[in-house]
């Protein structure tokens, strides 16, 4: 069964999806009350909330707290980086989207990832189970793994919609603090990973259309 927390936090975000953003808001307050509560996962789910309702300054607040209960989530780093854009806080912004990214391409966090989402292929009574659940424990490092566990995660790496997401999003910044080539090559990565980026290939095209002829920074597109 889904943890207490889950169940009522579950239906703020069909009222977020609904655009009732004050009744999302009240019932993830609330979820925080009970114990088995993750904070990080509740705080995020605010910020995201209070973002989509148009309180920046607001969500920029539970997002810092998010981070705080769980600094190892690229996700929230994402989120910082888009409150910190929209707030034209591009040099912040910046830094949220690359720690972003740092973790998104660390091989011993992406190691992890692939072992807590195998977790669900086996029943809990099983070995291999049981030997996943140890290895998550473990302070594992790319040191650690075999030159196939490497391949794996690099060729994963290579085609994850996620992190091309993430360099989108690196594009934007720098094409609005007027790096422009650096912007162009993070919508080129973008779209290395991730071909059907729409996203990158209209900011990637804005960006070409400026060095043509417009002298100023592309009015970019994020997903």
């Amino acid at each position: 069964p889904l943890p207490a927390f889950a169940s009522a936090s579950a239906p703020a975000i069909a009222y977020s999806h609904l655009g009732d953003y004050t009744r999302a808001t009240d019932l993830l307050l609330r979820s925080l009350k009970f114990k088995d509560s993750r904070k990080d996962i509740i705080y995020c789910a605010l910020a995201d909330v209070l973002h989509r309702g148009n309180k920046p300054d607001e969500a920029l607040d539970y997002c810092l707290r998010a981070l705080d209960a769980n600094p190892d989530d690229y996700l929230n780093f994402r989120k910082l980086g888009e409150l910190y854009l929209e707030l034209k806080d591009y040099e912040k912004s910046g830094e949220a989207f690359e720690k972003s990214l740092s973790i998104q391409t660390d091989i011993a966090y992406s190691y992890k990832k692939m072992l807590k989402e195998s977790l669900s292929e086996f029943e809990e009574d099983s070995p291999h189970f049981s030997i996943i659940k140890t290895l998550l424990h473990k302070n594992i490092t790319a040191e650690d793994l075999s030159e196939y566990d490497l391949r794996i995660i690099r060729e994963t790496q290579d085609s994850d919609p996620e992190i091309a997401k993430t360099h989108n999003h690196l594009g934007i910044i720098y094409a609005m603090q007027g790096k422009f080539d650096l912007a162009a090559a993070h919508f080129e990565k973008s779209l290395k990973i991730w071909p059907g980026n729409i996203d990158a290939t209209r900011n990637l095209e804005k960006l070409r259309q400026r060095s043509r002829s417009v002298p100023s920074a592309p009015e970019p597109e994020s997903e």
